[in-house]
């Protein structure tokens, strides 16, 4: 049976981003990829043109990398609720989503991301898009009880990739929300390029 990944996503191109970082890691993976909009108050034909917008780029990389994506949208008062409700429902073995505010020096994690990453039980792999289109460095934070994972997601990793397993930190480090912050800050400033996108994994008790 294939793995099943859950792209959540705002803007169109980390869409874009997450599609081909789930494509390049589980090429035969089942793929969902939702949005929310945030507003319910935007005008109906306002909301289906950004939602016809974020998705009509997606469908284009899936019909490039040949794949099938089932898309979702829905409204959404509290965002963060409506990720962690669906990633429940779908129940997917990863999911990834951005990070845009990651280096906001109040809030690493945007605030939305480190609660999203200490509310769900799945791994979570967060995307950080700083400018190219292609990933050259993962960083994984291992849980050791769930280590045998991160082989099994990178066995098809490109060649080049730099990938950076931080596994210093026991199992209660990665579960509490306010220490995978201080962590992902801590990485930002040792472990990732100034330049190009990159990605950490964060393996969690399943």
């Amino acid at each position: 049976m294939s793995d099943r990944i859950l792209i959540s996503f705002g803007r169109p191109r980390m869409g874009e981003l997450l599609l081909r970082l789930a494509h390049l890691l589980r090429p035969s993976a089942e793929l969902q990829a939702i949005h929310f909009s945030p507003d319910p108050t935007v005008p109906r034909e306002e909301a289906a043109y950004n939602t016809a917008e974020s998705f009509d780029r997606l469908k284009s990389v899936a019909d490039e990398l040949q794949t099938r994506v089932r898309f979702v949208y829905r409204e959404a008062a509290n965002i963060t609720d409506a990720i962690v409700r669906h990633t429940e429902a779908f129940n997917p073995d990863y999911l990834f989503l951005g990070a845009a505010g990651l280096f906001a020096a109040d809030e690493p994690l945007g605030g939305r991301v480190g609660e999203v990453l200490s509310r769900i039980r799945c791994p979570a792999g967060v995307v950080l898009d700083r400018g190219l289109d292609r990933f050259e460095q993962f960083v994984i934070l291992r849980d050791p009880a769930n280590g045998h994972r991160v082989s099994e997601l990178f066995g098809e990793a490109p060649e080049r990739a730099r990938i950076e397993v931080v596994d210093r930190f026991d199992h209660a480090s990665l579960v509490d929300a306010d220490r995978v912050v201080a962590v992902l800050t801590a990485l930002q400033l040792t472990l990732l390029p100034e330049r190009g996108s990159a990605m950490i994994l964060c393996f969690k008790d399943d």
